[in-house]
């Protein structure tokens, strides 16, 4: 159906999206895990010295320090950590919502439904935070242990007085619980879905793209691209938009390829809004352009301030930071294609674009 392969492509980005996000907390957990792990042994082996050979006061001198910085890092490691888990669960909401709005556009997939169990009691759970909170709660325990005496006298009750090690217990158990307790979970917020859109890469007949720099940025260089309408063609949109930023008719364009993979990206926090969504689902076209450059008028559009012609390897160095990765995906794409037989390089075979 048409509109599906859009769906398709946000769903494949944010799945990739949320295994990347997976394997980078777990390079940071156990990153931490194998510090802390240095860092108590090292504690114990100093608890071990003989104090000649320390001195009295060695131990409680050097271990705080010890744990103190251990427990600095892990504070960081767990604030991050729930941070990702915040990113995951937007991930696997977008993908559960992409993936039942595809089953709903095919009558064949409308019992094709995958059953999933209840989801673990929040106390029962052993993700990554769940791990990080352990081991900053035994390093919080450690710092305690090395201050407390034998015996913890309760002032409010007197001659009341309770072992060191039941404190302890108690240290780590809430500061545990504390650290797991479920966040607030944040309602739908606006600017979270793509837009399907399109882009131009206008070639000249030297191969090299015409590009156009931002009114908004400075120094910034991209291609025409646009929103599709409800109900509307690409190639149709395309044209649309190339008119509509850069003054370029259609009787002067004459398209070469639309079998390029999809591009998409996501938008900075800053640059999402309900009408950009949170990023863009383009379909890339390759354009030939064959009219006179004295009809490439950009000021009628107000998004571009102006225009010339550069390789596609150029425009990928002075593109936004947040396309620079479509930018190079599409060059990959076109570097091996329509390439003018007058402008090769002898050494090279053909002059990329």
């Amino acid at each position: 159906m048409a509109g599906d392969e859009f769906l398709i492509e946000e769903y494949r980005l944010f799945t990739q999206s949320f295994w990347k996000n997976e394997e980078l907390g777990e390079r940071r957990v156990n990153f931490f895990i194998t510090l802390a792990t240095a860092g108590l042994a090292a504690v114990v082996a100093l608890a071990g010295i003989k104090p000649a050979s320390l001195g009295p006061q060695g131990v409680k001198q050097i271990a705080p320090c010890i744990l103190a910085g251990l427990l600095a890092f892990g504070i960081v490691s767990y604030l991050r950590i729930r941070q990702r888990n915040a990113v995951t669960d937007e991930y696997k909401r977008i993908v559960a919502y992409l993936r039942e709005k595809l089953r709903q556009r095919d009558v064949a997939l409308e019992e094709y439904a995958l059953p999933f169990g209840p989801s673990t009691h929040w106390l029962l759970r052993g993700g990554l935070l769940q791990t990080v909170a352990v081991i900053n709660s035994v390093i919080l325990t450690a710092v305690l242990a090395l201050h407390l005496p034998d015996s913890v006298t309760i002032s409010t009750f007197e001659g009341l007085s309770m072992p060191s090690w039941s404190v302890l217990t108690g240290v780590f158990v809430v500061s545990y619980l504390i650290a797991v307790w479920p966040s607030r979970k944040r309602g739908r917020r606006d600017g979270q879905t793509f837009r399907a859109g399109v882009t131009a890469l206008i070639l000249n007949e030297h191969g090299q793209t015409l590009a156009f720099e931002r009114s908004d940025d400075k120094g910034s260089w991209q291609l025409p691209q646009g929103g599709m309408k409800v109900g509307e063609e690409p190639l149709r949109a395309v044209y649309r938009e190339i008119r509509e930023e850069t003054g370029i008719r259609k009787k002067d364009l004459t398209p070469l390829d639309d079998d390029l993979p999809l591009l998409t990206y996501e938008l900075p926090p800053s640059n999402r809004s309900t009408k950009t969504g949170r990023g863009q689902v383009l379909r890339a076209y390759v354009i030939r352009f064959e009219g006179a450059e004295e009809t490439i008028d950009v000021a009628k559009g107000g998004e571009f301030v102006q225009w010339k012609w550069m390789d596609l390897a150029e425009l990928v160095d002075c593109v936004v930071a947040f396309r620079r990765t479509v930018y190079e995906q599409l060059k990959s794409c076109c570097s091996d294609r329509f390439v003018d037989e007058d402008h090769k390089d002898p050494e090279k075979g053909s002059e990329a674009i």
